[in-house]
């Protein structure tokens, strides 16, 4: 026979909104069910993928002929707020010993800090006084998938809380400021300017001095909209719209240094880059490679990287893609992956890019 006092039934389950995304760090609650009344079984956090498991003692709804749980669930937000409870329709009554209820959530929950800070709280612990600024991802130090494995937290959020300190450290500005920016996209541009300027990602491998130059030259009125979509949607904390004007006014002794970068330093670079296709005739071979592979980018790279597009093999190992992307989209060299990079790149920009670096190349030689 059963021990009543020591056996235990389980429910476990999922969280989420009503776009399937986990809601982490809610309060879950279990319920036996009777006819005008409930009685408490126990309560969980959700983790990080929004799961909860909750175990409970078999004697506490052993009442007279009763067989199992009539299970009901309640879920609660920051504050204590009541987020969720199920209806009468929905109670699983004569519960299984392992029970399975997902939860979806339609009500709004606010979170009780924003993520910036959030993500700072969970890894203090972690990074040893590491300053946050100084973390790494390489083969040495791959600080960053450690924090996000052990901490449950998204690798790229983390990725945008170091460079945003990273740009602090470079600019003396808020890092929640850039953290902001970041998580808003504000600084990606997917198509080429006058300075050849684009960039299609940012993450912890990106070069910080022309990033903070891009944030220079970035139109205020936009800045000024994203940091206030950021506070609204808790991403930053809400002291940013105190300090906003502050930061703006800090951040415009960078715009002529990023004039001059883009107009001297940059340009240079892609004039280089460009010239030895031209004077090696190579634009024409390129495009006609180009849009035979147009539906596979890595087959192109792969083609006018190897040895033989080129006279000698000092020109091929010259002439690498991966130097020749990193420098024009000012990310850092080391980071160039064919498959990362073109991962990002739609066809309507692999086309944009290629022709418009063709054709600026021509008239730069011409």
């Amino acid at each position: 026979m059963q021990n009543l006092t020591t056996a235990r039934h389980t429910v476990i389950g999922t969280v989420t909104d009503a776009n399937n995304r986990p809601l982490a760090r809610l309060i879950v609650k279990a319920f036996d069910r009777d006819l005008r009344s409930e009685s408490p079984l126990g309560e969980t956090v959700t983790d990080p993928d929004g799961r909860y498991r909750i175990d409970y003692a078999v004697v506490s709804f052993a009442q007279a002929e009763k067989k199992t749980a009539d299970l009901s669930m309640k879920v609660f937000g920051p504050g204590n707020v009541q987020v969720y409870e199920t209806d009468f329709d929905r109670i699983v009554f004569n519960a299984s010993p392992v029970e399975t209820i997902d939860i979806t959530i339609t009500a709004e929950v606010r979170p009780d800090i924003n993520e910036f800070e959030f993500l700072l709280r969970e890894i203090s612990e972690l990074t040893a006084g590491i300053k946050t600024s100084q973390l790494e991802e390489n083969d040495k130090n791959r600080d960053v998938t450690f924090l996000s494995r052990e901490a449950g937290l998204p690798a790229d959020k983390l990725d945008h809380l170091v460079v945003a300190h990273r740009l602090q450290d470079e600019s003396a500005i808020d890092p929640a400021f850039f953290y902001a920016l970041l998580r808003k996209n504000t600084l990606l541009k997917t198509k080429l300017d006058r300075t050849l300027r684009v960039r299609l990602s940012i993450d912890i491998h990106t070069d910080i001095r022309p990033l903070l130059f891009d944030v220079a030259l970035t139109d205020p009125e936009l800045i000024q909209r994203d940091v206030k979509i950021a506070i609204k949607e808790r991403l930053v904390p809400d002291r940013l719209a105190r300090e906003l004007a502050s930061d703006l006014k800090l951040l415009t002794k960078f715009r002529q240094p990023a004039q001059e970068y883009y107009e001297k330093e940059h340009l240079g670079k892609v004039f280089n880059i460009v010239s030895r296709f031209v004077l090696e005739n190579k634009i024409d071979e390129i495009g006609k490679i180009f849009s035979k592979h147009k539906d596979n980018p890595l087959e192109f790279l792969k083609e006018i990287t190897d040895e033989s597009f080129f006279k000698t093999e000092s020109d091929a190992a010259g002439a690498k893609i991966a130097v020749t992307l990193s420098n024009l989209l000012g990310s850092n060299e080391a980071l160039i992956d064919a498959e990362e990079c073109f991962a990002v790149l739609t066809l309507p920009q692999l086309d944009v890019a290629m022709s418009r670096l063709a054709h600026s190349a021509k008239q730069s030689i011409g």
